[in-house]
């Protein structure tokens, strides 16, 4: 068994507030793409806000004209500062994006990035949703996934 990580390792940054958005991370940052094909079981994130608050982490995948819905954790109650190893079970393919939604309003920690590190998209996106109806911005979440996956001997 292999573990790949992906997205940003989680830390004290920046402060970016709001809520009630799904927010996928990374369609020009490949950091925040699937490495390779697996089953991502936990993930982490930095929270600014002493909460508690909910969020979900979720997966997409880019066909070239949609953001693709994958799959999704359980909601979560985190707090502040470090929310690690929280538990999920979603398959992923190379490429696949990480993504939270996050209800509420919350505080968590964010980086500024190239412009289009970010699609948002209001309410909690289980469906797939064509890229022109996200609203595209340079910031970047402080947000990691954890794929496991099988490594076959030679």
């Amino acid at each position: 068994m292999a573990i790949m990580l992906f997205g940003k390792t989680p830390a004290d940054l920046d402060t970016y507030g709001g809520g009630g958005y799904t927010t996928i991370l990374g369609p020009l940052i490949s950091a925040y793409q699937a490495p390779g094909r697996g089953i991502m079981k936990s993930w982490s994130m930095y929270s600014a806000s002493t909460g508690p608050y909910n969020v979900k982490v979720k997966v997409f995948r880019d066909d070239g004209t949609n953001y693709v819905f994958i799959g999704e954790g359980p909601v979560q109650s985190v707090s502040g500062g470090l929310n690690a190893d929280m538990p999920c079970w979603i398959p992923v393919e190379k490429g696949d994006l990480i993504a939270i939604y996050i209800s509420g309003t919350y505080q968590i920690e964010m980086t500024s990035e190239v412009s289009g590190s970010r699609a948002y998209y209001s309410g909690d996106v289980t469906t797939t949703i064509p890229k022109s109806s996200w609203t595209v911005d340079s910031y970047a979440l402080a947000l990691q996934g954890k794929i496991f996956t099988r490594v076959r001997p030679l």
